[in-house]
Parts: C-alpha cells; structure tokens; sequence
C-alpha cells in the first residue's frame, strides 16, 4: 500500500498508520537525516509487532469479555431455576391449601348432613316406637282381627 507523498511540512514528522499506530518519516530535506533500508525494514517490524501486540491484547479483553459473559448467565440461570423452585414451591403451597379449606367445608357439610339425617331418624323412629305401642295396645282403632 503506498502512502500519498508528504508535503514540506510534514516530512520527518511522520503519519498516522490505517492500524492507528504513528510511524515517524524519514526527513530526506536534512543532510544524512535519511534512514537506510535496513532501518525502514526494522520499523515496519517494530510496527507489525505493536500491531500484533493490539490484537493479542484485543483477544484477551475478548476473551475475558465472553468467560465474563458465560459466568453471568450461568449465574442468571441459576436464579431463574431457583425462581422458579420458589414460585412453584409458593404455588403448590397455596394448591394444598385451598384443597385443604375444600376438604374442610366437604366435611363441614357432611357433618351437618348426618346430624340432621340422625335428628330425622330419631324423629322417625320415636313416631314408629308410638304406633308399635299403639298398635300392641289396640290403640289404633279396634282389635286386629277386625282388619
């Protein structure tokens, strides 16, 4: 990739490289302010080193990002699954409960029911023993050969 030519004023200042990396010039207006091949050579590996060293460096932070990342939602689903427990722990509760107050009234009401089944029983039962006496004391109307 060839760099646009510098003007006067910014020879041996140097420039910006697309990387972000600044590379210093080589001032060819200074008397022996040139550098050599070797020299150039040796700064662009400098630079591609420093580049290298961003992107490593870049990686790492990447790398750290997403374990960070990972940890957090395991950490989420961790919550949520205890959440969850709760919720449905609250929830049961509140099932047994109303099955509870349920069962309670079902047997509330049964109870009221053999009571007044018993009472009426009774009642019954105190009519019957009456006309059995009647009966056997002939107070029924006559003798039971009459019939």
């Amino acid at each position: 990739m060839a760099e646009e030519p510098q003007s006067s004023e910014h020879r041996g200042q140097g420039y910006q490289h697309a990387a972000g990396l600044h590379v210093d010039t080589p001032d060819s207006s200074i008397p022996g302010g040139g550098q050599g091949v070797g020299e150039s050579i040796e700064q662009i590996r400098l630079a591609e080193a420093e580049v290298a060293r961003r992107l490593a460096a870049a990686g790492e932070v990447a790398e750290k990002s997403l374990a960070k990342a990972h940890e957090q939602a395991a950490e989420m689903k961790v919550q949520a699954v205890q959440a969850g427990r709760q919720e449905g722990e609250q929830r049961y509760q509140a099932l047994v409960a109303e099955a509870q107050a349920q069962a309670t009234e079902i047997l509330a009401r049964a109870q009221e029911q053999a009571a007044a089944m018993e009472r009426d029983g009774a009642a019954r039962l105190e009519g019957a023993v009456s006309q059995a006496v009647q009966f056997i004391l002939g107070e029924l109307g006559g003798s039971p050969h009459e019939r």
